[in-house]
């Protein structure tokens, strides 16, 4: 986990607006459950607390069937990806790469 102040990202609302059309998921617990994470994980990214490590970031795009990027603003991200070491960054070309073929 990086720390960084608050991350602007759209969790809150794609959870509200999923709620009102009754899309599943569309709670912080519905979501943790789908996504296979911790229910408090997925409030502290909601609130902005911290830029979530890569893989709880695609378990929660995918549990929502969207991108990392509809979720989290282009930047943080990029900032965040700039703090990968090498292994981390082949580990993240592996994912996408898979991600795409599936």
């Amino acid at each position: 986990m990086i720390e960084s102040g608050p991350v602007p990202n759209r969790l809150k609302k794609m959870l509200k607006h999923r709620k009102t059309i009754r899309a599943y998921p569309s709670s912080y617990s519905t979501l943790a459950r789908a996504a296979n994470v911790a229910r408090n994980t997925v409030v502290n990214l909601a609130n902005g607390d911290y830029i979530p490590m890569l893989d709880t970031a695609y378990k929660l795009a995918r549990a929502l069937n969207v991108t990392v990027y509809d979720i989290w603003e282009e930047l943080e991200l990029d900032q965040f990806l700039e703090k990968l070491d090498d292994i981390q960054t082949k580990i993240l070309i592996a994912m996408m790469e898979d991600e795409d073929e599936g």
